[in-house]
């Protein structure tokens, strides 16, 4: 086990980017956009594995009566002139796929953004995502 001599206080409110896309729904409530959301109120159960889970950072609900799980990223910068790319490791992305496979009826969406928040980038991952 390791013990930090000065632990870290995480925010209580989420990172910037979950802060900023909050309010980003926030306001689509508030246009009739979307009907609801909840923030990381949803544990899905990937495998038999107790540990193999996978907690969508915003669920949320339109009108038509689908529902979208969206996991919010930063945009880490392109390097030697590489495209922009959503900050998450692979095995991330493999668990989103995994719960795209095993719940059809939601769409699994990654939003990416960077400071100042005001653009978001979206791919929505399936099964057969690569």
């Amino acid at each position: 086990m390791k013990i930090r001599a000065h632990p870290r206080v995480l925010n209580p409110q989420g990172t910037a980017p979950h802060r900023a896309f909050r309010s980003r729904l926030r306001m689509q409530l508030a246009a009739g956009e979307i009907t609801g959301f909840h923030d990381e109120a949803v544990k899905l159960k990937l495998a038999d594995n107790p540990s193999t889970f996978y907690t969508p950072d915003f669920v949320v609900y339109y009108p038509d009566g689908l529902t979208t799980c969206f996991e919010v990223k930063a945009l880490w910068k392109g390097r030697d002139g590489a495209p922009d790319k959503a900050g998450y490791r692979d095995d991330a992305r493999t668990k989103v796929r995994i719960a795209a496979g095993l719940f059809p009826l939601w769409t699994f969406v990654v939003a990416a953004s960077r400071a100042p928040w005001l653009e978001w980038q979206f791919e929505t991952l399936s099964a057969e995502t690569t």
